[in-house]
């Protein structure tokens, strides 16, 4: 195993510490990817590489989404996507390079 991609950046974090109490270290040992890019991750030692969801983004297309349903101008089905980013961090051996 060479990475964990974690389901969101406080278990990534508890991997980080977990790695650490058995004297191994990230991402010399083992890469980990967090997601959803909560406050501070960027601050911890290493700072965590992490998929950012663009939340805001999300609601004000539902709003807009929602709103045209309710006037009565949009009644059809619709997809509504957002692009995740990818936040580099070093807490990946990708960083380093």
């Amino acid at each position: 195993m060479t990475a964990i991609a974690a389901s969101n950046d406080l278990l990534a974090l508890g991997a980080i510490q977990e790695l650490k109490a058995r004297g191994l270290s990230c991402p010399a040992d083992l890469s980990i990817v967090g997601h959803n890019d909560m406050p501070l991750t960027d601050l911890v030692a290493p700072p965590l590489t992490t998929v950012q969801i663009g939340l805001a983004e999300m609601g004000e297309q539902a709003a807009r989404h929602l709103l045209d349903h309710i006037s009565g101008s949009s009644l059809k089905p619709s997809v509504l996507q957002v692009r995740p980013q990818f936040v580099l961090r070093d807490s990946t051996a990708m960083a380093s390079k």
